[in-house]
């Protein structure tokens, strides 16, 4: 026992003595401080360069009547408690393509136009997300006819002609007090994304006066192929 014990401890001031010499070389003193510096500069780097906190952040909810409806509740009920119980005034709300437009140039508004009107008489704030990418899964919300289009330049054209004859992204800017909202468009590249927001920007142009910022701040509704 005792000479296993002495094996062990010669075994032991053996590999001390590798360690103190591996210690011993520049190049791992090197390395070491590589590795100290690599693993110590995020956090230095967080610490100068960490954003500011935001004192007057404006916190809002996403209400979704067709969700609603989904999980079993009365929507127009649960979007009354929305506004009143739970106080919300800063809204997104959702202009449903499939609800709105189930056959072709047929518009059925009843639904969003009574959102908004409920959401005028609190003066609460709204962002109307219209279009064919929209919240909640499966995210992208269209007419059954319109997948049905065999031609893709149709069913580009007739998105854009929902868009275009929406009557709310007009109202919106004088009945609920703000100019946000949201639109899905195709395009098939910058430039004819432009083209495309050309042609908005002509029938909107109270609201969209700079559709270079709407393209930078609404990149991720787009979808380019």
């Amino acid at each position: 026992m005792f000479r296993r014990q002495t094996a062990l401890q010669k075994q032991a001031s053996k590999a001390w003595e590798y360690i103190r010499k591996l210690f011993g070389l520049t190049l791992t003193r090197i390395v070491l401080v590589i590795l100290i510096v690599l693993i110590a500069f995020p956090f230095v780097l967080f610490y100068f360069l960490k954003p500011e906190s935001e004192n007057d952040n404006r916190y809002g909810v996403t209400f979704s009547n067709k969700y609603a409806s989904q999980i079993g509740l009365d929507w127009k009920d649960a979007y009354i408690k929305v506004l009143d119980d739970l106080g919300a005034r800063n809204l997104r709300l959702v202009a449903y393509w499939d609800d709105i437009e189930v056959t072709p140039q047929n518009y059925n508004y009843k639904d969003i136009k009574w959102q908004l009107e409920q959401a005028e008489k609190r003066n609460a704030n709204v962002i109307l997300a219209v279009g064919r990418k929209v919240p909640r899964y499966p995210e992208c919300f269209e007419p059954s006819w319109w997948r049905g289009m065999s031609s893709e330049d149709e069913r580009n054209k007739e998105l854009f002609e929902y868009c275009k004859n929406h009557p709310y992204i007009f109202q919106i800017d004088k009945t609920i007090g703000g100019s946000d909202f949201e639109i899905e468009i195709y395009a098939q590249s910058k430039e004819h994304f432009k083209e495309i927001m050309q042609r908005l920007q002509d029938k909107f142009s109270m609201l969209l006066k700079n559709y270079t910022g709407l393209f930078r701040v609404k990149i991720r509704y787009l979808q380019l192929n």
